[in-house]
């Protein structure tokens, strides 16, 4: 099951899904780090959705997302996905892909590793754009 954690019960879920937030983190570029996205969680200016196994009971994986809001297009961004069996509960995206049609987003994107993107293919992701970039 998905579930969405509204900014004031962040804490509630933080010391269950901190080091799953790390854990995608360590495959950006270093634009953030934990603290940041625990800031941006509290403020509103992220979204945090965990993932509990039916059977377990226990939050098995977590999900960031952000809104960004174009002149032409409101798009629902996954920023960091992280946690036990994510081939098996990458699924679970669907329901956050409703979430975010019912706060009236067009689409869905993530930057991505490239096994990442060999995970959301089959659920209708492609290849839109690619980032390349140079540390100055």
């Amino acid at each position: 099951t998905a579930l969405i954690v509204p900014p004031e019960e962040i804490d509630t879920v933080w010391d269950k899904v901190s080091g799953y937030v790390r854990d995608a983190l360590s495959h950006s570029q270093g634009e953030l780090e934990v603290r940041h996205v625990y800031s941006m969680l509290q403020s509103g200016g992220m979204m945090m959705w965990i993932i509990v196994d039916d059977d377990e009971g226990a939050i098995v994986a977590a999900v960031v997302v952000e809104i960004l809001s174009y002149p032409i297009k409101r798009v629902c961004r996954v920023v960091g996905l992280g946690g036990r069996g994510l081939n098996q509960r990458i699924h679970h995206l669907s329901e956050i892909e409703a979430w975010a049609k019912s706060i009236g987003c067009d689409a869905m994107d993530s930057m991505c590793r490239d096994a990442f993107e060999k995970i959301l293919t089959p659920l209708g992701y492609s290849k839109q754009y690619i980032i390349v970039g140079k540390p100055l």
